[in-house]
């Protein structure tokens, strides 16, 4: 009896399986210790029986890195933007005083040479 020949699927396959781009995808694999590149230029071989776990790893590296990003932001805004205590006096400026005054030219007199 011969044996079933299994389909082997493609990134692309199974990122559109995932829900996801091919790109993401493979930032995802190589991010996780469960996913090994094979042969040369680190391919990927899937069968359909991977798609059900791979699924559920994705989404939880997904909503992790999610959340990372989200955190960096935040803290990122905090450091650009931090806010002024209560007892400190925050200065307006004005354009007029902003504006650098322009100096007023001294006139100058020419001599002329007696002939």
């Amino acid at each position: 009896m011969a044996a079933k020949k299994t389909e082997t699927l493609t990134t692309k396959q199974i990122a559109e399986a995932l829900g996801t781009t091919p790109r993401e995808l493979r930032v995802f694999l190589r991010a996780s210790s469960d996913y090994q590149g094979v042969g040369s230029g680190k391919r990927y071989a899937f069968e359909t029986k991977d798609v059900g776990p791979m699924k559920t790893r994705f989404e939880t590296w997904r909503k992790e890195r999610d959340e990372a990003k989200a955190a960096a932001k935040e803290a990122a805004a905090k450091v650009e933007e931090p806010a002024p205590a209560d007892d400190d006096e925050v200065e307006e400026i004005t354009e007029a005083e902003e504006a650098p005054k322009p100096q007023a030219r001294r006139a100058t007199t020419r001599k002329t040479a007696a002939a």
